[in-house]
Protein backbone atom coordinates (compact mmCIF):
# COMPACT_ATOMS: atom_id res chain seq x y z
CA UNK A 1 0.00 0.00 0.00
CA UNK A 2 1.10 3.41 -1.03
CA UNK A 3 -0.10 6.43 0.84
CA UNK A 4 0.69 10.55 -0.68
CA UNK A 5 -0.90 12.96 2.48
CA UNK A 6 -0.65 16.39 1.31
CA UNK A 7 -0.17 19.41 3.92
CA UNK A 8 1.16 22.57 3.45
CA UNK A 9 4.20 22.03 6.17
CA UNK A 10 5.36 19.38 7.65
CA UNK A 11 6.44 21.45 10.83
CA UNK A 12 5.12 25.01 11.06
CA UNK A 13 1.52 25.54 13.13
CA UNK A 14 -0.58 23.03 14.92
CA UNK A 15 -2.44 21.59 11.46
CA UNK A 16 1.82 20.85 10.90
CA UNK A 17 2.48 18.99 13.57
CA UNK A 18 -0.66 17.02 13.91
CA UNK A 19 0.17 15.95 10.39
CA UNK A 20 3.59 14.81 10.87
CA UNK A 21 2.23 12.91 13.93
CA UNK A 22 0.20 11.18 11.43
CA UNK A 23 3.04 10.13 8.70
CA UNK A 24 5.76 9.32 11.36
CA UNK A 25 3.12 6.91 12.69
CA UNK A 26 2.51 5.23 9.41
CA UNK A 27 5.51 5.31 7.90
CA UNK A 28 6.35 2.69 10.67
CA UNK A 29 3.44 0.32 9.04
CA UNK A 30 3.37 1.18 5.30
CA UNK A 31 4.55 3.19 2.52
CA UNK A 32 3.86 6.88 2.69
CA UNK A 33 4.96 10.13 1.30
CA UNK A 34 4.44 13.04 2.81
CA UNK A 35 4.35 16.84 0.17
CA UNK A 36 4.46 19.94 1.28
CA UNK A 37 5.15 23.46 0.24
CA UNK A 38 6.83 24.29 3.46
CA UNK A 39 9.34 21.75 4.28
CA UNK A 40 11.80 21.43 7.61
CA UNK A 41 12.70 17.78 8.35
CA UNK A 42 15.39 16.24 6.48
CA UNK A 43 13.36 13.42 5.51
CA UNK A 44 13.65 12.11 1.95
CA UNK A 45 9.85 11.15 1.95
CA UNK A 46 8.62 14.57 2.37
CA UNK A 47 8.85 16.26 -0.75
CA UNK A 48 8.61 19.68 -1.86
CA UNK A 49 8.57 21.46 -5.29
CA UNK A 50 7.85 24.75 -6.96
CA UNK A 51 9.58 26.83 -4.66
CA UNK A 52 9.04 30.22 -7.05
CA UNK A 53 5.91 29.43 -8.33
CA UNK A 54 4.42 28.96 -5.09
CA UNK A 55 5.86 32.48 -4.30
CA UNK A 56 4.08 34.23 -6.68
CA UNK A 57 0.93 32.15 -6.32
CA UNK A 58 1.17 33.08 -1.79
CA UNK A 59 1.80 36.59 -3.37
CA UNK A 60 -1.73 36.33 -5.38
CA UNK A 61 -3.62 34.94 -2.27
CA UNK A 62 -2.19 37.68 -0.34
CA UNK A 63 -3.85 40.42 -2.80
CA UNK A 64 -7.22 38.34 -3.12
CA UNK A 65 -7.53 38.62 0.99
CA UNK A 66 -6.85 42.45 0.93
CA UNK A 67 -9.61 43.26 -1.82
CA UNK A 68 -12.30 40.80 0.20
CA UNK A 69 -11.43 40.17 3.33
CA UNK A 70 -9.12 42.88 4.71
CA UNK A 71 -11.73 43.94 7.82
CA UNK A 72 -11.89 39.87 8.95
CA UNK A 73 -10.10 38.70 11.66
CA UNK A 74 -10.70 35.05 9.79
CA UNK A 75 -7.80 33.09 8.11
CA UNK A 76 -9.21 32.60 4.30
CA UNK A 77 -7.66 30.49 1.64
CA UNK A 78 -9.17 30.77 -1.74
CA UNK A 79 -6.97 27.89 -3.52
CA UNK A 80 -8.08 29.09 -7.11
CA UNK A 81 -4.58 29.00 -9.23
CA UNK A 82 -3.27 25.67 -10.48
CA UNK A 83 0.02 24.29 -8.91
CA UNK A 84 0.82 21.58 -10.32
CA UNK A 85 0.51 19.21 -7.93
CA UNK A 86 -1.14 16.80 -10.13
CA UNK A 87 2.14 15.74 -11.27
CA UNK A 88 3.68 15.03 -7.99
CA UNK A 89 0.45 12.63 -7.50
CA UNK A 90 1.11 10.87 -10.71
CA UNK A 91 4.99 10.69 -10.51
CA UNK A 92 4.25 8.95 -7.22
CA UNK A 93 1.18 6.88 -8.10
CA UNK A 94 -0.12 6.22 -4.77
CA UNK A 95 -2.99 3.77 -3.80
CA UNK A 96 -4.81 6.69 -1.87
CA UNK A 97 -4.25 10.21 -1.52
CA UNK A 98 -5.05 11.91 1.99
CA UNK A 99 -5.56 15.73 1.87
CA UNK A 100 -4.57 17.62 5.33
CA UNK A 101 -4.06 21.40 5.94
CA UNK A 102 -4.38 22.67 2.20
CA UNK A 103 -4.80 26.01 3.10
CA UNK A 104 -2.87 29.04 0.93
CA UNK A 105 -3.28 27.19 -2.36
CA UNK A 106 -1.22 24.36 -1.55
CA UNK A 107 -3.49 22.69 -4.05
CA UNK A 108 -6.40 23.93 -6.06
CA UNK A 109 -9.94 23.43 -5.80
CA UNK A 110 -9.95 22.29 -9.26
CA UNK A 111 -7.05 20.11 -8.79
CA UNK A 112 -8.36 18.07 -5.71
CA UNK A 113 -11.46 17.13 -8.00
CA UNK A 114 -9.04 15.79 -10.61
CA UNK A 115 -7.18 13.49 -8.33
CA UNK A 116 -7.66 9.90 -10.21
CA UNK A 117 -7.19 8.38 -6.77
CA UNK A 118 -9.46 8.03 -3.99
CA UNK A 119 -9.01 10.58 -1.81
CA UNK A 120 -8.73 10.71 2.35
CA UNK A 121 -9.42 13.99 3.76
CA UNK A 122 -8.41 14.39 7.44
CA UNK A 123 -9.88 17.43 8.50
CA UNK A 124 -7.58 20.16 10.59
CA UNK A 125 -10.60 23.05 10.38
CA UNK A 126 -13.74 23.98 8.61
CA UNK A 127 -12.21 24.92 5.52
CA UNK A 128 -13.49 22.02 3.13
CA UNK A 129 -17.40 22.38 3.89
CA UNK A 130 -16.62 26.51 4.01
CA UNK A 131 -16.11 29.03 1.47
CA UNK A 132 -12.65 30.93 1.87
CA UNK A 133 -13.03 30.60 5.37
CA UNK A 134 -11.74 28.42 7.89
CA UNK A 135 -13.92 28.48 10.69
CA UNK A 136 -17.26 29.87 10.29
CA UNK A 137 -18.62 30.44 13.88
CA UNK A 138 -16.93 33.56 16.11
CA UNK A 139 -15.63 35.80 13.58
CA UNK A 140 -17.44 38.71 12.84
CA UNK A 141 -17.69 39.88 8.73
CA UNK A 142 -16.93 35.71 7.94
CA UNK A 143 -18.38 36.42 4.41
CA UNK A 144 -18.58 40.17 3.80
CA UNK A 145 -20.99 39.93 1.02
CA UNK A 146 -21.32 43.80 0.85
CA UNK A 147 -17.81 44.83 0.14
CA UNK A 148 -17.06 43.92 -3.17
CA UNK A 149 -20.03 44.83 -5.33
CA UNK A 150 -18.83 43.65 -9.01
CA UNK A 151 -17.67 39.92 -7.49
CA UNK A 152 -17.92 38.04 -4.53
CA UNK A 153 -14.92 35.51 -4.49
CA UNK A 154 -16.45 33.52 -1.52
CA UNK A 155 -20.07 32.42 -3.75
CA UNK A 156 -17.42 31.88 -6.49
CA UNK A 157 -15.34 29.47 -3.95
CA UNK A 158 -18.39 27.58 -2.85
CA UNK A 159 -19.73 27.06 -7.04
CA UNK A 160 -16.01 25.81 -7.61
CA UNK A 161 -16.14 23.67 -4.81
CA UNK A 162 -19.76 22.11 -5.51
CA UNK A 163 -18.86 21.33 -9.05
CA UNK A 164 -15.15 20.04 -8.86
CA UNK A 165 -15.60 17.83 -5.72
CA UNK A 166 -17.48 14.74 -5.47
CA UNK A 167 -18.12 11.45 -3.47
CA UNK A 168 -14.81 10.16 -4.07
CA UNK A 169 -13.37 12.17 -1.07
CA UNK A 170 -13.70 10.25 2.00
CA UNK A 171 -13.83 12.82 4.91
CA UNK A 172 -11.87 11.61 8.64
CA UNK A 173 -13.12 14.09 11.23
CA UNK A 174 -10.91 13.90 14.44
CA UNK A 175 -13.86 14.78 16.47
CA UNK A 176 -17.64 14.22 16.83
CA UNK A 177 -18.04 17.98 16.40
CA UNK A 178 -16.40 18.63 13.05
CA UNK A 179 -18.06 15.16 11.55
CA UNK A 180 -21.51 16.49 12.89
CA UNK A 181 -20.53 19.89 11.04
CA UNK A 182 -19.67 17.74 7.67
CA UNK A 183 -22.38 15.94 7.60
CA UNK A 184 -24.65 19.09 7.72
CA UNK A 185 -22.87 20.83 5.03
CA UNK A 186 -24.59 20.96 1.28
CA UNK A 187 -20.61 20.48 0.28
CA UNK A 188 -19.78 17.38 1.88
CA UNK A 189 -23.30 15.58 3.33
CA UNK A 190 -23.18 13.26 0.56
CA UNK A 191 -19.37 11.93 1.87
CA UNK A 192 -18.65 9.36 3.84
CA UNK A 193 -17.56 10.96 6.81
CA UNK A 194 -15.33 8.54 9.83
CA UNK A 195 -14.19 9.81 13.37
CA UNK A 196 -10.03 9.10 13.88
CA UNK A 197 -8.65 11.46 16.75
CA UNK A 198 -5.24 13.23 16.92
CA UNK A 199 -1.90 10.83 17.50
CA UNK A 200 0.26 11.50 19.98
CA UNK A 201 3.71 9.49 20.30
CA UNK A 202 3.24 8.76 24.27
CA UNK A 203 6.60 6.92 24.51
CA UNK A 204 8.16 10.63 24.03
CA UNK A 205 5.88 12.78 25.14
CA UNK A 206 5.33 11.95 29.21
CA UNK A 207 6.20 13.48 32.66
CA UNK A 208 10.09 14.48 33.21
CA UNK A 209 11.91 15.03 36.05
CA UNK A 210 10.00 18.14 37.79
CA UNK A 211 12.54 19.11 40.60
CA UNK A 212 15.90 19.79 38.58
CA UNK A 213 13.06 21.35 35.78
CA UNK A 214 11.53 23.70 38.50
CA UNK A 215 15.07 24.95 39.74
CA UNK A 216 16.30 25.66 35.90
CA UNK A 217 13.25 28.00 35.30
CA UNK A 218 13.23 29.40 38.79
CA UNK A 219 9.80 28.79 39.80
CA UNK A 220 8.78 30.16 43.07
CA UNK A 221 5.15 30.09 42.69
CA UNK A 222 2.94 27.44 44.30
CA UNK A 223 0.94 26.24 41.25
CA UNK A 224 1.74 26.82 37.38
CA UNK A 225 -1.27 27.08 34.98
CA UNK A 226 0.16 27.22 31.22
CA UNK A 227 -1.55 28.38 28.26
CA UNK A 228 -0.23 27.70 24.06
CA UNK A 229 -1.86 28.85 21.25
CA UNK A 230 -0.05 29.30 17.32
CA UNK A 231 -1.25 32.98 17.69
CA UNK A 232 -1.74 33.64 21.06
CA UNK A 233 -4.13 36.40 20.34
CA UNK A 234 -6.20 34.98 18.21
CA UNK A 235 -9.93 35.33 19.69
CA UNK A 236 -10.66 32.07 18.80
CA UNK A 237 -8.30 30.72 21.51
CA UNK A 238 -9.74 32.36 24.47
CA UNK A 239 -6.76 33.75 26.13
CA UNK A 240 -8.81 37.01 27.96
CA UNK A 241 -11.27 34.26 29.36
CA UNK A 242 -8.39 33.04 30.98
CA UNK A 243 -6.88 35.80 32.00
CA UNK A 244 -10.45 37.60 33.62
CA UNK A 245 -10.92 34.07 35.30
CA UNK A 246 -7.92 34.97 37.19
CA UNK A 247 -9.38 37.22 39.45
CA UNK A 248 -11.29 34.71 40.99
CA UNK A 249 -8.01 32.21 42.46
CA UNK A 250 -6.66 32.46 45.87
CA UNK A 251 -3.88 30.54 46.02
CA UNK A 252 -0.23 31.75 44.55
CA UNK A 253 0.18 30.74 40.81
CA UNK A 254 2.32 31.52 37.83
CA UNK A 255 0.40 31.64 34.74
CA UNK A 256 3.01 30.42 31.48
CA UNK A 257 1.99 31.64 28.60
CA UNK A 258 3.59 30.62 24.97
CA UNK A 259 2.88 30.84 21.25
CA UNK A 260 3.42 33.63 18.85
CA UNK A 261 2.32 37.59 19.62
CA UNK A 262 2.16 39.46 16.79
CA UNK A 263 0.74 42.66 18.26
CA UNK A 264 3.17 44.55 20.39
CA UNK A 265 0.22 46.14 22.12
CA UNK A 266 -1.13 43.24 23.04
CA UNK A 267 2.39 41.77 23.96
CA UNK A 268 3.03 45.04 26.11
CA UNK A 269 -0.12 44.52 28.42
CA UNK A 270 1.23 40.67 28.57
CA UNK A 271 4.17 41.68 30.05
CA UNK A 272 2.47 44.45 32.79
CA UNK A 273 0.35 41.52 34.09
CA UNK A 274 1.14 40.13 37.82
CA UNK A 275 2.06 36.32 37.82
CA UNK A 276 2.46 35.90 34.33
CA UNK A 277 5.55 34.81 32.09
CA UNK A 278 5.26 35.05 28.76
CA UNK A 279 8.05 32.18 26.82
CA UNK A 280 7.73 33.11 23.71
CA UNK A 281 7.18 30.66 20.45
CA UNK A 282 8.57 27.53 21.55
CA UNK A 283 9.61 25.16 18.64
CA UNK A 284 11.61 23.06 21.02
CA UNK A 285 9.90 19.89 22.09
CA UNK A 286 12.38 18.58 25.18
CA UNK A 287 11.88 22.07 26.30
CA UNK A 288 8.07 21.81 25.82
CA UNK A 289 7.79 18.36 27.70
CA UNK A 290 9.63 20.27 30.21
CA UNK A 291 6.91 22.92 30.24
CA UNK A 292 4.01 20.26 31.14
CA UNK A 293 6.11 18.45 33.25
CA UNK A 294 6.39 21.66 36.04
CA UNK A 295 2.86 22.35 34.64
CA UNK A 296 -0.65 21.59 37.44
CA UNK A 297 -3.19 21.86 34.61
CA UNK A 298 -3.18 23.38 31.27
CA UNK A 299 -6.00 25.74 29.98
CA UNK A 300 -7.81 25.55 26.98
CA UNK A 301 -9.96 28.27 26.95
CA UNK A 302 -10.96 28.21 23.07
CA UNK A 303 -14.88 29.46 21.35
CA UNK A 304 -14.07 27.04 18.78
CA UNK A 305 -11.25 24.50 18.35
CA UNK A 306 -11.25 20.86 16.11
CA UNK A 307 -8.71 18.89 18.15
CA UNK A 308 -5.97 21.31 19.60
CA UNK A 309 -2.12 19.72 20.34
CA UNK A 310 -1.90 20.98 23.10
CA UNK A 311 -4.64 18.87 24.50
CA UNK A 312 -2.83 15.68 23.63
CA UNK A 313 0.33 16.20 24.59
CA UNK A 314 -0.33 17.66 27.76
CA UNK A 315 -2.72 14.56 28.65
CA UNK A 316 0.41 12.24 27.73
CA UNK A 317 2.44 14.14 30.34
CA UNK A 318 -0.13 13.65 32.73
CA UNK A 319 -1.26 17.16 32.62
CA UNK A 320 -5.14 17.93 33.42
CA UNK A 321 -6.73 20.20 31.18
CA UNK A 322 -9.34 22.51 31.15
CA UNK A 323 -11.56 24.01 28.67
CA UNK A 324 -14.66 25.00 27.82
CA UNK A 325 -17.44 22.51 27.05
CA UNK A 326 -17.79 23.27 23.22
CA UNK A 327 -16.78 22.46 20.04
CA UNK A 328 -14.11 19.33 19.18
CA UNK A 329 -12.19 19.72 22.70
CA UNK A 330 -15.03 18.33 24.75
CA UNK A 331 -14.44 14.86 23.00
CA UNK A 332 -11.20 14.98 24.40
CA UNK A 333 -11.33 15.79 28.00
CA UNK A 334 -13.09 13.46 30.71
CA UNK A 335 -15.10 15.83 33.23
CA UNK A 336 -13.40 15.77 36.65
CA UNK A 337 -11.95 12.70 35.49
CA UNK A 338 -9.32 13.95 33.04
CA UNK A 339 -9.93 17.54 33.58
CA UNK A 340 -12.61 19.85 33.84
CA UNK A 341 -15.13 21.41 30.76
CA UNK A 342 -16.83 24.86 31.76
CA UNK A 343 -19.38 26.72 31.32
CA UNK A 344 -19.10 28.00 27.26
CA UNK A 345 -17.78 31.32 28.32
CA UNK A 346 -17.60 31.68 31.81
CA UNK A 347 -14.90 32.72 33.35
CA UNK A 348 -15.97 31.88 36.67
CA UNK A 349 -16.46 28.25 36.03
CA UNK A 350 -13.26 27.99 34.28
CA UNK A 351 -11.48 29.05 37.06
CA UNK A 352 -13.66 26.70 39.23
CA UNK A 353 -11.87 24.10 36.82
CA UNK A 354 -8.65 25.22 37.67
CA UNK A 355 -9.42 25.12 41.45
CA UNK A 356 -10.57 21.63 41.04
CA UNK A 357 -7.46 20.26 38.66
CA UNK A 358 -5.25 21.94 41.30
CA UNK A 359 -5.91 20.58 44.55
CA UNK A 360 -4.27 17.87 46.14
CA UNK A 361 -6.31 15.56 46.72
CA UNK A 362 -7.94 15.07 43.00
CA UNK A 363 -4.23 15.46 41.36
CA UNK A 364 -2.92 12.71 41.36
CA UNK A 365 -5.60 10.50 40.34
CA UNK A 366 -6.27 13.20 37.28
CA UNK A 367 -3.11 12.81 36.60
CA UNK A 368 -2.85 9.12 36.19
CA UNK A 369 -6.30 9.30 34.48
CA UNK A 370 -5.04 11.64 31.62
CA UNK A 371 -1.61 10.03 30.80
CA UNK A 372 -4.02 6.10 30.83
CA UNK A 373 -6.32 8.12 28.39
CA UNK A 374 -4.12 9.19 25.89
CA UNK A 375 -2.28 5.84 25.85
CA UNK A 376 -5.17 4.10 25.80
CA UNK A 377 -7.01 6.42 22.85
CA UNK A 378 -4.26 8.78 20.76
CA UNK A 379 -1.36 6.37 21.07
CA UNK A 380 0.17 5.88 17.72
CA UNK A 381 -0.60 1.96 17.59
CA UNK A 382 -3.86 3.10 18.10
CA UNK A 383 -4.75 5.56 15.73
CA UNK A 384 -2.71 4.33 12.97
CA UNK A 385 -4.10 0.80 13.00
CA UNK A 386 -7.33 2.71 12.84
CA UNK A 387 -6.11 4.50 9.71
CA UNK A 388 -4.81 1.34 8.12
CA UNK A 389 -8.08 -0.48 8.08
CA UNK A 390 -10.05 2.62 6.83
CA UNK A 391 -7.53 2.47 3.72
CA UNK A 392 -7.47 -1.14 2.94
CA UNK A 393 -11.33 -1.11 3.22
CA UNK A 394 -11.02 2.09 0.70
CA UNK A 395 -8.92 0.15 -2.08
CA UNK A 396 -11.29 -2.53 -1.46
CA UNK A 397 -14.08 -0.83 -2.16
CA UNK A 398 -12.59 0.64 -5.42
CA UNK A 399 -11.63 -2.83 -6.36
CA UNK A 400 -15.06 -4.39 -6.21
CA UNK A 401 -16.24 -1.49 -8.15
CA UNK A 402 -14.27 -2.40 -11.39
Amino acid sequence: MKLLIINYSDNSGGAAKATHRIYKSLKKKINVYLYVIDKKHKDKKIITNFRFYYFLLKVIESIIKVIFHKKTNNFHSYNLMPTGCLKIINKINPDIVQLHWVGINTISIKEIGLIKQPIVWRLSDMWPMCASEHYNSIYKNIIDFDRVKFFNVDRYILHLKNKYWNKNIHFVAPSSWIKLKLKKSFLTKKNEVITIPNVIDTSIWKRQNIKSIKKKLNIKRKIVITFGATVVEDPRKGLLYLLDSLRFLNFDFELFLFGNIFDKNFLKKINNLPNIRYLGNITDEVFLKNIYSVSDVVVIPSLIDNSPNILFEANSCGVPVVAFNNSGIKDFILHKKTGWLANNKNSKDLAMGIRYCTNNKNQKLLKKNARDFCVKKFSEQVISSAYIKYYRKIISNKNNIY
